[in-house]
């Protein structure tokens, strides 16, 4: 499983579907609120590098259900998880600010949360990311 695939897992473990952005382009939105799309960014072996998930809802009908698993990722992640992927593993753990609420301009029925963490990379001997 891809870094990429292993954080998805992760955050699918929560309940509601979840996408890397370029997934993310092909989502129908009416069809799948709450769900997550994510970015991590690149780095290398012990480099920590920051992973963004936002969450977007509909706050009439998902605000509760969104703040459950905000609550529950930061519950889970602590002072840091351990997701192990194909060639090695990340060490997750909650950024500074954990947590920021938004809207989408485009679309004022549409909220998001964003949450903020880092990654740490362990590869496995002879393994590139």
């Amino acid at each position: 499983m891809s870094e990429s695939n292993a954080l998805r897992a992760f955050f699918k473990g929560f309940g509601i579907n979840a996408y890397d952005e370029q997934q993310a382009l092909s989502v129908n939105p009416d069809a799948d609120m709450p769900y997550i799309v994510y970015s991590l960014s690149e780095g290398s072996q012990g480099e920590k590098v920051s992973v963004t998930a936002d969450m977007w809802y509909r706050p009439k009908n998902d605000g509760e259900k969104t703040d459950r698993v905000k609550n529950s990722i930061y519950e889970t992640v602590g002072t840091g998880l351990v997701i192990p992927f194909e060639r090695g593993a990340m060490l997750i753990q909650p950024d500074k600010t954990f947590c920021k609420a938004g809207r989408d301009t485009k679309n004022p029925e549409l909220r998001k949360k964003s949450i903020y963490l880092t990654a740490r990379f362990f590869l496995k001997r002879g393994a590139d990311l």
